[in-house]
């Protein structure tokens, strides 16, 4: 048994280094935000409720139906589908929202 090893066995090194990540953690604020008192800031992307935007112009929707918004959606509540289109691009069919599902994250937009 070495030096190094008797010192780590007497003065119990890993429990001394564990216990100091215990205390840092103990010691910082915390980041638990009080829901009635404290509102959450809404994200700058932000626009409230859920909408297809249309070009105004135009009048055909802004989606261009990738669905990267259902896969983020962590409630699961955007259904879109669509088809092919002229020169083979997607055209949103039905773009679904279940509001009621829906916990207003902000991921989506």
């Amino acid at each position: 048994m070495t030096i190094i090893e008797l010192i780590k066995k007497i003065f119990l090194i890993e429990i001394l280094q564990g216990l100091s990540v215990t205390f840092k953690h103990w010691i910082s604020p915390s980041v638990t935000r009080q829901y009635p008192k404290e509102k959450r800031v809404p994200f700058p992307g932000s626009r409230g409720l859920h909408a297809l935007v249309r070009n105004p112009v135009t009048g055909n929707a802004k989606c261009v139906g990738c669905g990267l918004c259902a896969a983020m959606c962590p409630s699961e509540c955007i259904y879109i589908y669509t088809s092919e289109g002229d020169d083979n691009k997607k055209v949103v069919d039905r773009y679904e929202i279940e509001v009621l599902r829906c916990v207003f994250c902000g991921l989506c937009v």
